[in-house]
């Protein structure tokens, strides 16, 4: 978050790209181990249970044995797959490669997924967003007129 801080702050928030981020904070080999074990771990109850319910309903063939290792590899691949998509020219179909599987591992049938995945994504209002406050937030200091938006 420090290197988001810092860039946002010198460059402002439209002015830097999450690739940018990635290279000024060094974000190496070790970040996506991390990242890959806090998803398990932390939506592990809900994607097992999602998982095994599709199998009853007959939407994936695995043995329910087999569950927690397809879970494992769902997480890298969403790993995987933001970090290649933070990395690509063609933002637009990166999202549509992460999308597609993360929604059919999801339940929903693939064909539907597959459309859904290539709808174009609807326009909304700017975020109203001081990334400031947070980094005050963080240290334990209260926005100032300085920072406030």
């Amino acid at each position: 978050m420090a290197s988001a801080y810092e860039l946002m702050g010198q460059a402002g928030v439209g002015g830097t790209s999450i690739a940018e981020i990635a290279d000024h904070a060094d974000l190496g080999f070790g970040r996506p181990d991390l990242l890959s074990d806090r998803l398990q771990k932390g939506f592990y109850k809900f994607g097992v249970r999602d998982l095994k319910e599709g199998i009853r309903e007959g939407q994936y063939t695995l043995d329910e044995e087999k569950v927690d290792a397809a879970w494992r590899l769902q997480m890298w691949m969403l790993v995987g797959g933001v970090k290649k998509l933070f990395r690509s020219d063609d933002v637009e179909e990166g999202e549509v490669i992460l999308i597609e599987p993360i929604m059919r591992a999801m339940g929903v049938p693939a064909d539907h997924a597959r459309e859904v995945a290539r709808l174009p994504v609807p326009e909304l209002p700017p975020a109203q967003l001081n990334f400031m406050d947070f980094r005050d937030a963080k240290l334990g200091g209260a926005p100032t007129a300085k920072n406030a938006r």
